[in-house]
């Protein structure tokens, strides 16, 4: 009795212990110290019942594991939620992301301009520079079929770019008169309920903040351009990813399901902003 109580408080705290030891890893230390916490309290009552009461029963041990340790998943270490008191303090330049950094070309006058303002980036950004990247005939986990199937989607996302801004070709139809503001409750339940038939898992509509757009755009043509928020309402949508082929990963169908994604969000995103601007709006 003695003997199982105390392997049950060592696998408890052993579990949380490892996934703590992940997190530190992944720099989580948030979720860090929530494991370690889990691992300690989960591992105290059978731990306790094996010095104090070895008389008790192996199920009255058991039980008071595991109701310590849900006691602590449903009352974390910190008991702020994450989403209040976390909204960005100003906005960000869309120059200073990975994805901007990794289009820089050494030799090139951005390139030298980037580093000569974040000096202290450029010795990470060399190295993962270096590395093969993303669909590269040299990745440790490259599969020729699959890596097309994904750059075709991320071709097709490109493609989708000019049609975003109302640029693409197939004409342009009349618009109709700017919407009456007692439609918006109309037109906003339209617009929502069409991009859930389009496709999306979810939509909702709110109010533009400043932190919700870039300082400056930092791709392609529009490198270092100042964004312009134009418009007092967002609307934002999600799309559902194959969790059978995002649990693939490393391998190829998690990058060629992103890359779906990615196509299917923009084909969704189009057609919306055409339709609003065939409204009027």
């Amino acid at each position: 009795m003695r003997l199982a109580a105390l392997f049950l408080g060592g696998v408890v705290l052993a579990s949380g212990l490892a996934a703590a030891g992940i997190s530190l890893a992944e720099r989580k230390g948030r979720a860090a110290a929530w494991f370690a916490g889990w691992g300690l309290a989960g591992a105290l009552p059978p731990v306790a019942a094996a010095l104090v009461s070895p008389s008790r029963t192996p199920a009255f041990v058991v039980v008071l594991a595991y109701l310590a340790a849900a006691a602590v998943l449903a009352f974390p270490f910190n008991p702020k939620r994450r989403d209040e008191g976390t909204d960005p303090s100003g906005r960000f330049d869309e120059r200073d992301t990975m994805f901007s950094r990794r289009e820089l070309v050494p030799g090139t006058s951005r390139f030298e301009e980037y580093y000569a303002r974040h000096p202290e980036k450029r010795a990470a950004d060399e190295g993962f520079r270096a590395r093969p990247g993303l669909l590269s005939p040299k990745a440790a986990h490259y599969e020729a079929a699959g890596f097309a199937a994904a750059e075709a989607s991320f071709a097709a996302v490109k493609a989708l770019h000019p049609l975003a801004e109302g640029k693409g070709g197939g004409g342009e139809a009349p618009k109709a008169g700017r919407p009456r503001p007692e439609e918006a409750g109309d037109n906003t339940r339209f617009i929502k309920s069409w991009a859930l038939k389009l496709g999306a898992h979810s939509v909702g509509v709110a109010g533009s903040q400043d932190y919700h757009f870039y300082s400056r755009a930092g791709r392609a043509n529009r490198y270092g351009v100042p964004v312009e928020i134009r418009h007092p309402f967002a609307l934002a949508f999600t799309v559902e990813m194959d969790p059978e082929m995002i649990g693939r990963a490393p391998y190829a169908p998690v990058v060629m399901e992103s890359a779906r994604q990615y196509l299917k969000a923009g084909a969704i995103a189009v057609q919306l902003a055409e339709t609003i601007r065939r409204r009027g709006a």
